[in-house]
């Protein structure tokens, strides 16, 4: 999976890979929610 966002959105997804446990893969699935 190839993600394009913005500087700010990049920020979003940091903070939230920081808020999270597990492999980079597993959190942007729950956070997808697939």
């Amino acid at each position: 999976i190839v993600l394009e966002y913005t500087d700010e959105e990049f920020e979003l997804v940091t903070e939230a890979l920081k808020n999270h446990s597990g492999s980079k893969e597993q959190i942007f699935f729950k956070l997808l929610g697939l």
